[in-house]
C-alpha cells in the first residue's frame, strides 16, 4: 500500500470549477481549454448557486481525489484590479453556520502564489464561494481528501483574457 506522499509523486491532475453566469464560468472554461497547460485536467465543472448541487460536486471530488482543485468565483468588492487568492474560509453561509460545532475559520494553503495581478486575501465573505471552500478545506484538513486547493476570486468586470492568462501563468509554477 502506498503512503500519501508516494501517491502524490508525479501526479499533476487538476479539477477546475467556476460558478454559472459570471466571469468565473468563462475563465474556468478558457483555462481548461488552453493547450499550454501541463496539467491533466480531469474535470471542468460549472456550478449553480445551489447548496445541494454543490454538495454533490464535493462528493465527486472525494471520489476523484485530484491532486489539485482550482475553484473560481466572482467578487465585486475592493481591489477590483487584482485576482484574490483566498486563504481562509469561515463556517458561515449567509446568516447561519455551515456545519454546527466545527471550527469557525479554516486556513486554506493555496498552491498558487501571488504575482503582480494577484494577491492573498483573508475575507471570502459568506456566500457560495465560502461555502464550497469551507467544505473542501475541512475535508483536506481531516484527510478525507488528499488534494491541494486554491480558490481565486476574479473581479466582476475583469478582462476574461487577462484573467485566463494570469491563472495559466500561476499554474505554470506548480
Amino acid at each position: 500500500m502506498l503512503t500519501d506522499k508516494e501517491r502524490m509523486v508525479g501526479r499533476k491532475d487538476l479539477y477546475i470549477f467556476g460558478f454559472a453566469e459570471n466571469i468565473s464560468e468563462s475563465v474556468a472554461i478558457s483555462v481548461a481549454n488552453n493547450k499550454t497547460i501541463k496539467h491533466n485536467i480531469l474535470d471542468i465543472s460549472i456550478l449553480e448557486s445551489d447548496i445541494s448541487k454543490i454538495d454533490k460536486y464535493i462528493e465527486t471530488l472525494t471520489m476523484g481525489d485530484p491532486q489539485y482543485i482550482l475553484g473560481l468565483g466572482m467578487y465585486s468588492g475592493v481591489d477590483k484590479n487584482l485576482i484574490r487568492i483566498e486563504t481562509r474560509a469561515k463556517n458561515k453561509f449567509r446568516n447561519g453556520e455551515i456545519d454546527t460545532g466545527l471550527s469557525e475559520i479554516i486556513q486554506i494553503n493555496p498552491f498558487l502564489k501571488p504575482n503582480k495581478y494577484a494577491k492573498y486575501a483573508y475575507n471570502m465573505g459568506n456566500s457560495y464561494c465560502n461555502y464550497i471552500s469551507y467544505k473542501i478545506a475541512h475535508l483536506i484538513e481531516n484527510r478525507q481528501l488528499n488534494s491541494q486547493y486554491t480558490f481565486l476570486h476574479i473581479p466582476k468586470y475583469y478582462n476574461t483574457e487577462v484573467a485566463t492568462s494570469e491563472i495559466i501563468q500561476m499554474l505554470s509554477t506548480i
